[in-house]
């Protein structure tokens, strides 16, 4: 009787395969609850790379969790823009990534989502996007008050815009080849971790405005040399 039970239970099992379940489109490994697909891993080797926008006949709206996670020979990479969420660590540890293009309806992207890509010199954003922009390469919201993603292959100075209100946590994090950064007087708040192991910067000169800079903020900086902190700090996290 227990036989004829459990062989019961393969049939279903094969009719209604679990949602979590991870199944394989080319190069990507996805899950689907039925109505939408999230791409959970990238299993090609290198090179340009285009994500669906629909796989089964479902939208793709997710990148999951690591879906990228180090991928060396990964250059560049475009978002369709059926994608509404980027996970965290999304791209973490692409090494030759150099450019990523963000689709139009892109609402969330999570931390450190293109953390330690040293050859990653341009975060573009689609211009119908509502959310996020891009100004030279780098990730804002969409009225460009808060800096969200520096590229870590980015290299030598860097004057943050007018428009900027505040830096992003991590927003600089691990950004190897950015040597100095003025910080203007629009801005009021340094996030936490803001501009963490930034090795290869030697200054920083932080606006009148700043009134908070966060935990971490320059911590493994090893090669500052000279910081200029504006008039109205006042709080300098741990």
């Amino acid at each position: 009787m227990k036989a004829l039970q459990y062989g019961w239970l393969a049939v279903i099992l094969c009719l209604f395969p679990s949602s979590g379940r991870a199944q394989q489109f080319g190069d990507f490994s996805y899950s689907s609850d039925g109505t939408n697909i999230t791409i959970t891993k990238y299993t090609g080797a290198r090179g340009n790379v285009t994500i669906p926008s629909v796989i089964d006949d479902l939208p793709v709206v997710l990148i999951g969790y690591e879906a990228f996670y180090y991928c060396p020979g990964l250059t560049n990479v475009t978002i369709p823009n059926s994608v509404t969420s980027i996970g965290n660590s999304a791209f973490v540890s692409c090494s030759g990534l150099t450019n990523i293009i963000v689709g139009t309806n892109v609402a969330s992207i999570g931390i450190w989502a293109f953390s330690h890509c040293y050859s990653l010199t341009a975060i573009a954003v689609g211009s119908l996007n509502a959310h996020y922009s891009s100004v030279d390469g780098v990730l804002f919201n969409k009225d460009q008050t808060i800096i969200i993603q520096y590229p870590d292959g980015k290299t030598g100075s860097y004057t943050i815009p007018n428009s900027a209100t505040s830096i992003g946590t991590w927003a600089f994090s691990h950004c190897s080849s950015l040597t100095s950064v003025i910080i203007p007087n629009s801005v009021s708040n340094i996030g936490d971790g803001a501009f963490y192991n930034c090795s290869g910067l030697t200054g920083a000169t932080i606006g009148n405005s700043v009134t908070v800079i966060g935990n971490d903020a320059f911590y493994y900086c090893s090669s500052l040399t000279n910081v200029i902190i504006g008039n109205s700090v006042t709080s300098i996290g741990d």
